[in-house]
């Protein structure tokens, strides 16, 4: 892929029935930094509830999402990176976050389907990446963004354009969540430039 260049995910969607809804504001465009507020029941089972601010990525090619999830703070929040479908809350997605409590792969292959959830002990402040690569997603965690630990390797099917961003849920619907990202960054494959071969 590119060098990462991505400023900040430049969509943002409320996931669900999450209240109150998301909002993402840019705190620190040099740090790559994102503060994203919502409430929501939080990303899984067969419905996800919460915030997402994303960009669309090309689908069937190698990309990657990486942040560092710095904080988060109100209701029991959860917060990391996520490759989506679409933006529909039972989507075909895969989302790794982190907690209080721990991180978790959350990972559904259909629609309005139940993800399956594998839980792995990084907690805040932690680097989270998601890296597709013929329909493999490699889900991996870091505390200092140089040394990675590969956390997960699910086999998951996208159609269209991909969502690629970073996801985020107070688990108490109703309260507002902050969570806040640094270090967002998309590696992208490079556009095909190759002059056209001469038959």
């Amino acid at each position: 892929g590119t060098t990462p260049t991505l400023t900040v995910p430049y969509l943002l969607t409320t996931l669900g029935t999450a209240t109150p809804v998301a909002s993402a504001g840019v705190n620190n465009t040099a740090t790559r930094e994102v503060l994203g507020g919502v409430g929501g029941a939080g990303i899984g089972g067969t419905a996800d509830s919460g915030g997402f601010a994303y960009f669309p990525a090309p689908a069937d090619n190698n990309f990657s999402i990486t942040t560092r999830v710095a904080s988060l703070f109100g209701g029991n929040p959860h917060g990391g990176v996520a490759i989506r479908n679409d933006t529909s809350a039972g989507a075909i997605m895969v989302a790794l976050t982190t907690a209080s409590g721990g991180a978790a792969l959350r990972t559904r292959t259909t629609l309005n389907g139940n993800a399956v959830a594998v839980s792995y002990g990084a907690t805040p402040p932690v680097y989270l990446r998601l890296e597709y690569a013929s329909g493999t997603v490699t889900a991996a965690s870091s505390s200092n963004g140089t040394t990675w630990t590969t956390l997960g390797t699910p086999s998951v099917t996208f159609t269209g354009t991909p969502l690629v961003g970073v996801v985020f849920a107070s688990r108490v619907n109703g309260n507002r969540t902050n969570a806040a990202f640094d270090n967002i960054a998309a590696a992208l494959p490079p556009p095909d430039t190759a002059a056209p071969s001469v038959p």
